[in-house]
């Protein structure tokens, strides 16, 4: 049986943190997936401005994190089967 994406949205790595697991208090890193919008404001000036916006935030055990530098590029994907796969591009 053959599945279908139906979903696909690249992204880019914008920020880790070290954050404390509820459960045990040990450190973990917390990477959070998304991308940068062009927005325009009229309080200080209208030039275009970028924001964050966060697609996914992962929560990672491992202390090596090298592979999830902030900047790295990613495709998200959902298929018709719900998988979802996160992929370095």
């Amino acid at each position: 049986m053959s599945t279908n994406i139906i979903f696909e949205k690249s992204l880019e790595v914008i920020e880790i943190r070290v954050v404390p697991e509820i459960a045990t208090g040990d450190l973990i890193h917390q990477v959070v997936f998304g991308e940068y919008v062009k927005c325009t404001t009229n309080r200080d000036s209208d030039a275009p401005q970028e924001v964050p916006v966060v697609w996914l935030t992962l929560c990672i055990k491992k202390t090596d994190t090298q592979q999830y530098a902030v900047g790295s590029k990613w495709k998200l994907t959902r298929s018709d089967n719900a998988t979802l796969n996160l992929v370095g591009i």
